[in-house]
């Protein structure tokens, strides 16, 4: 028993000392390694890059008024240097539509009455909605012509009489013959009725009434000019 426990002591003893060894010859190498001045530094690790910012959005560019433009939601701007386009409407599609159309009288008759009672006088003009109808002839003794007058001067003519029925045009001492202009509106509501008694230079008319009658024959006068008798 002894001399297998010596035996196995003296193994266990040189294997330390083998070990022993072994460690310092290591170690010392790994210390000097690192206390070289010419020993290569240890290498830096560089932060990873930043991913890339997302690019920032950018703004439409402006609309130029002439170009094409698809976009159902993107109004046209309307140009400076056009007044009509200032005025003209637009839709909520950003496209110019057209303003609606003047409502047609359904009738016109003018009639002008010399001074007196006269009954059966023949108007001057007696037209429909298009703008057809007739007119009496001068100094024929009741004879007619048939023509029309173009249903834009229609609807314009109407529109004045609107606005010359809200005015005053007098009525002169001395009322002898007057003119009648009367528009049958789409609606009775509508209907529009003038009459201009007497002579427009009365002197009991003001300086605005007599402005107001001025207008008033005006308005006679372009009617009876428009008128196209047909061959």
């Amino acid at each position: 028993m002894r001399g297998f426990g010596a035996s196995n002591r003296s193994r266990l003893v040189a294997a330390l000392a083998a070990s022993t060894l072994a460690g310092a010859l290591y170690g010392g190498a790994g210390v000097a390694a690192a206390d070289s001045p010419g020993s290569t530094a240890p290498a830096v690790v560089s932060p990873s890059p930043k991913p890339p910012a997302p690019p920032s959005p950018t703004a439409p560019a402006p609309f130029a008024p002439g170009t094409p433009d698809d976009s159902p939601t993107h109004a046209p701007a309307r140009s400076q240097s056009d007044p009509a386009a200032r005025n003209r409407p637009v839709s909520p599609l950003g496209r110019h539509v057209a303003p609606a159309p003047v409502a047609l009288p359904v009738s016109l008759v003018l009639t002008d009455m010399p001074g007196g009672a006269h009954y059966g006088v023949t108007p001057t003009l007696n037209l429909r909605a298009d703008g057809h109808g007739v007119r009496a002839v001068t100094n024929s003794g009741g004879a007619t012509a048939n023509g029309r007058i173009p249903p834009e001067v229609i609807a314009a003519a109407f529109t004045e009489a609107k606005s010359l029925a809200t005015l005053d045009m007098g009525t002169p001492d001395d009322a002898t013959g007057s003119t009648l202009l009367d528009f049958l509106g789409p609606s009775p509501s509508q209907d529009v009725h003038l009459i201009a008694y007497g002579s427009d230079t009365a002197d009991t008319l003001s300086a605005a009434q007599k402005a107001n009658r001025t207008r008033f024959a005006a308005l006679r006068d372009k009617l009876t000019k428009a008128f196209v008798a047909d061959r």
